[in-house]
């Protein structure tokens, strides 16, 4: 008994060191988030007396994303669905007594400011680094102003903390709700995001942030970014009925939010109707028949990107202005035309640029298309989260709703601009992207029989796909490279045939790819 004795006091001892070794962590922890007190920064930014309690997702909407999350799982083969998942904090904030009771000490105030939520944040990310867990996601940090309407469009993106300038320009010509991944690697990258948000308070109030972590594992590969995860997690966590996604570096025209919400919400003229429709809206009853309406998507052209009179963060204010640049000052041209044109050919520009469509015209999904899209949220699959950095990211997810039949038509007066450099993402070598390939072909496949199965699809669709120089841009080999001046000459050429081609969709499309692949 004596020998227990002493062996339990001297296990006493280890813990008490123990708990005086972690109480010393959690003090410098908390100094560190004293060295630059938010309070006196940002006034009365996002104070959370007020806010948290009326805007912050209750548990009944949190259930309600929880529910959609289990119907959409089972879509996805049993093999595959581990593959997907990433830990989700649902129940943040907790009370300053729990993250104590945790061992995570938070300076409190009067008021639940926004420098207290930043507390809250890097507990959770100390929580996360000393888990096993690899990646975690915190929705609804920021919460935005609400936007329960059915009939509502968010802009659905995500970023690093690199990226956040590139916002700033989206909030100020987007005018709804906008849902943001931001992707978070450091303790520091919280410091920092947190810094933005107060500096730019009242443009970021329709601003929703949700937090992604991640740890750096493997060298040269973790750090590759994860487009496909972010995106999964800014989609997940939208409240409104419509959406578009959109990266970063793409911007929409100023007032497009309050002219895509009246196209869906105005009846339009039977005579003027699409699927059959009557006194629809033309655009909500293309939507509601799982229809993705692409947004044609430009970019400044060598000759644009060496016109000093144009700010690089500058995006034409409408479609007739577009034109112009495009047909008359040539400072303008189709995104990726030279390096991909495969991405948006489907698209069909000239029938674009001719305008004399209804307000959507239907076009066909070709292997390798990668448009920029409105759609109605309800239904849409979620990114293969296997492709990380450059290449198969967002080509994969419309070949996936291609085999879910899902329809393409174009939106003939809106469009998507790139600013900014062009990507500089990390890219794989090519032996990685094609087992990334073949591991997404077993994927849709075992997922298109499970749909066959319980008749959620018709039948699985026959694509041949071939590998080529031009469809394995994820690489961007130095052959394609050498051939873009080339390829570049002879787009407008491929364009010009197609508008004589006619004017039907499918046979312009299929005319001109035929021609331009010959080439």
């Amino acid at each position: 008994l004596s020998t227990a004795n002493k062996k339990l006091n001297d296990q006493t001892k280890s813990v008490q060191i123990q708990n005086s070794e972690l109480t010393n962590q959690n003090q410098a922890l908390t100094d560190q988030a004293k060295q630059k007190p938010l309070q006196q920064e940002t006034g009365s930014l996002y104070r959370r007396s007020t806010t948290i309690t009326k805007s912050h997702p209750t548990a009944s909407r949190l259930r309600h994303f929880q529910r959609k999350y289990e119907a959409y799982v089972k879509q996805i083969p049993a093999e595959f669905r581990e593959f997907y998942h990433v830990e989700t904090i649902e129940n943040f904030p907790q009370s300053v007594e729990s993250y104590t009771s945790q061992g995570c000490n938070i300076a409190e105030s009067e008021e639940e400011t926004i420098s207290v939520l930043e507390q809250k944040v890097l507990c959770e990310w100390k929580f996360f680094s000393l888990s096993s867990d690899v990646r975690r996601q915190i929705p609804y940090v920021v919460p935005g102003a609400q936007h329960d309407d059915q009939d509502d469009i968010s802009l659905v993106t995500q970023g690093s903390i690199d990226r956040l300038d590139r916002l700033l320009i989206h909030v100020r010509l987007w005018k709804g709700p906008i849902s943001v991944a931001l992707y978070t690697k450091s303790f520091s990258e919280i410091r920092k995001s947190f810094r933005f948000f107060a500096e730019h308070e009242k443009v970021l109030r329709r601003t929703t942030f949700h937090f992604f972590f991640e740890k750096v594992l493997v060298p040269h590969k973790d750090e590759f970014y994860p487009h496909n995860y972010l995106r999964n997690c800014a989609l997940n966590y939208t409240n409104t009925e419509y959406i578009v996604n959109i990266d970063m570096d793409f911007m929409l025209t100023r007032g497009s939010y309050q002219g895509l919400r009246k196209l869906i919400l105005n009846p339009t003229p039977s005579s003027d109707n699409h699927h059959n429709g009557t006194s629809q809206s033309l655009v909500r009853n293309a939507l509601q028949n799982k229809t993705l309406l692409v947004l044609p998507a430009f970019e400044f052209s060598p000759e644009g990107d060496e016109r000093e009179d144009i700010p690089q963060d500058w995006v034409p204010r409408n479609k007739t202005v577009m034109v112009k640049h495009v047909k008359e000052l040539k400072t303008i041209e189709p995104f990726h035309i030279r390096r991909f044109a495969d991405g948006h050919f489907p698209t069909n520009f000239q029938k674009w640029y001719a305008n004399k469509t209804k307000v959507i015209y239907d076009i066909e999904y070709d292997e390798g298309f990668e448009p920029y899209v409105l759609a109605k949220r309800e239904g849409l699959p979620w990114f293969y989260s296997g492709f990380r950095g450059y290449g198969f990211n967002k080509m994969t997810w419309f070949r996936e709703v291609d085999e879910m039949y899902f329809q393409f038509a174009v939106l003939r007066d809106f469009f998507v601009f790139h600013i900014g450099e062009k990507s500089d993402d990390h890219k794989f070598s090519r032996p990685f992207l094609k087992s990334q390939r073949n591991a997404f072909d077993t994927y849709l496949e075992s997922k298109v029989s499970l749909l066959v199965k319980e008749g959620r699809i018709p039948q699985a669709k026959v694509h041949v796909y071939e590998e080529s120089e031009e469809e394995d841009h994820g690489e961007e080999s130095e052959e394609a490279g050498d051939e873009s001046e080339e390829a570049g000459d002879e787009s407008e050429e491929v364009e010009n045939e197609s508008e004589e081609a006619g004017d039907d969709g499918k046979q312009d499309s299929e005319g001109a790819g035929s021609e331009k692949i010959q080439k």
